[in-house]
């Protein structure tokens, strides 16, 4: 993060010790953070009930000279802010229960101050993260196409180029990258009335012409009245066709001359009615090789396609997985009431290892469950073990990545608490005989002996 980001944050720093603070103050303010020393608990909450003010980090000490500092984390938090905790190295099980009371982080007296600067940097980084993804989703569907990647950002813009120009679009990618989205939002620039979306896959076949081209009364047996059909409907707007590679073929060359003729016939007519529509199709077959294999008509594929936009699988952009994963998980915390909540480095660097063959909807879906389970605000790579392994899902989790994961997770906890391997193993959940296996399957060992355990 650079000295720029930076000094859009703002921290309080909540310590009765004048050097200590003053040492936090000027390290932090050298990195172009802007900090303020609130003393006590009384003078912590009135810098945070000055409503001039926002901050973005609090560095709490929980032994204040008038009361504990853990009462402020609730309030903290409900403002918005991250808590960091202080404490003397015999308050771990406190630092523990608050960071389950919504904390992010605690450290022990005395500090490491360059591994304690990191932690303050990788808030502020998450909370940009944050800030991006509010602005990003902010406006119309088009910004909602989450992404930092290259290729994201040239199908937003092929979506602005196209969306005016009344021409066919065929959106391609494999089943859940979002090929509806990037439909809607085409639609949303255009300027046109109504969307209308047919799910070709979901219609049976002896009912797909009247779907689609409506039927006068008396067509067909319990036809009681007439009906327009989804083109009809669609006039003045836009007309989604997904999974058109599941059009029967009886009903293509019908399609095609619609789309030759923008006149629509329906079932029991001879009358053809002009209409306005324009037509955006999807698949995520490959629709030449159907016309290689004679399933689908030459002639409407390339009347389709006179725009091509192909989605790419989220695996060939990775880049993206950090932003969508933090916007499923806000998206998690407001359908489901839940408190605030955090992917972990570790579990943010899992989720980038995995393939995704179910791409964002799979992601989406891995986030709610993980949402749902998770037991802290801090989600770590074990929520999501129970996930892929019980769901079975298509995504393809190698047990190598995830203990190399898990190996990590577990070093990180251990140099925290000093190699404490007691407080480390009721930290991570497990026993402290299970620790020990851990260790010694992957060869993890404390560079200095601590005979605590």
């Amino acid at each position: 993060m650079s000295v720029e980001d930076a000094r859009k944050h703002r921290i309080l720093i909540i310590e009765d010790n004048k050097t200590f603070a003053n040492l936090l103050k000027e390290v932090l303010e050298m990195e172009g953070f802007e900090t303020h020393i609130a003393e006590s608990l009384e003078s912590g909450k009135r810098s945070l009930a000055n409503s001039r003010i926002s901050w973005d980090i609090a560095i709490l000490d929980l032994k204040l000279p008038d009361g504990n500092g853990s009462s402020l984390i609730r309030p903290l938090r409900q403002a918005g802010t991250d808590v960091l905790i202080l404490t003397a190295h015999g308050g771990i099980e406190e630092a523990v229960r608050c960071t389950k009371l919504g904390a992010y982080n605690f450290f022990t007296k005395p500090i490491e101050m360059e591994q304690f600067v990191v932690e303050v940097k990788r808030i502020a980084e998450r909370r940009e993260l944050e800030c991006r993804l509010r602005r990003a989703t902010g406006g119309g569907v088009l910004e909602k196409m989450l992404g930092q990647s290259r290729t994201i950002a040239q199908i937003k813009e092929l979506v602005r180029k196209v969306a005016p120009k009344r021409v066919t679009v065929l959106i391609t990618g494999e089943s859940g990258t979002g090929k509806e989205l990037v439909a809607q939002a085409i639609h949303e620039l255009s300027g046109r009335s109504n969307f209308v979306a047919v799910n070709c896959g979901a219609i049976p076949e002896n009912l797909f012409e009247s779907e689609l081209f409506g039927y006068e009364k008396g067509a067909f047996t319990g036809a009681n009245g007439a009906k327009p059909g989804k083109i009809e409907m669609a006039d003045g707007g836009t007309l989604f066709l997904d999974e058109i590679s599941e059009l029967p073929f009886s009903l293509q060359v019908k399609l095609l001359r619609f789309l030759e003729t923008s006149e629509v016939e329906r079932l029991g007519s001879t009358k053809l009615k002009k209409v306005d529509v324009r037509v955006i199709a999807a698949t995520n077959r490959d629709l030449d090789k159907l016309v290689k294999e004679g399933t689908f008509r030459e002639d409407l594929y390339f009347r389709l396609k006179v725009v091509e936009i192909n989605v790419p699988p989220l695996r060939e952009r990775k880049e993206d997985v950090p932003l969508l994963a933090t916007y499923f998980l806000k998206k998690a915390e407001e359908e489901f009431g839940l408190h605030p909540l955090e992917l972990s480095d570790e579990a943010m660097m899992l989720l980038m290892s995995l393939e995704w063959s179910g791409n964002v909807r799979e992601l989406k879906n891995a986030i709610y469950s993980a949402a749902i389970r998770a037991e802290t605000s801090t989600i770590t790579p074990e929520v999501f073990v129970d996930i892929f392994d019980r769901g079975k899902t298509s995504a393809h989790l190698s047990s190598l990545r995830l203990e190399e994961v898990e190996k990590r997770h577990i070093e990180r906890v251990l140099e925290r608490v000093g190699w404490n391997v007691k407080r480390a193993a009721k930290l991570l959940g497990i026993s402290r005989s299970t620790l020990y296996t851990k260790m010694k399957k992957w060869g993890i060992k404390q560079d200095i002996p601590n005979t605590e355990t």
